[in-house]
């Protein structure tokens, strides 16, 4: 069943995507961790940090990652939950600041520095 709100607008450039991310109330990441536990739990959350960089907030299903990086997703575990969660997100239209200082931080330079620390750190012991 379609809803009013809903269009599929099919193959898009990905030059166009912010526009759309831009115009977005919610950024949600449904993966199914009860049918794909490994799997989810062994995905780095990019959809979060481009999400988070528009300054979308995030519904997500709750796994492992998620909770490691101290994210400011919205974790759900049902299918009740998500749905609740989404509508709490569309009722409140949170800040936008607190999702863009959290992308902001998860920039490339940063993750890889602390990568050379912690391999440093291993040689050096």
């Amino acid at each position: 069943m379609c809803r009013p709100n809903l269009y599929l607008f099919g193959k898009r450039s990905y030059t166009e995507i912010p526009s759309y991310l831009y115009n977005a109330d919610v950024g949600v990441i449904p993966f199914n961790i009860a049918r794909y536990p490994e799997l989810v739990n062994n995905i780095n959350p990019l959809k979060l940090y481009e999400y988070t960089a528009c300054g979308l907030p995030v519904v997500a299903t709750e796994w492992e990652e998620l909770k490691e990086i101290n994210s400011p997703a919205i974790l759900y575990r049902t299918k009740e939950e998500c749905v609740q969660k989404i509508k709490d997100v569309l009722s409140a239209k949170p800040d936008k600041t607190p999702y863009i200082n959290f992308a902001e931080k998860q920039d490339w330079t940063k993750r890889f520095k602390l990568l050379e620390d912690n391999i440093n750190m291993i040689l050096s012991s």
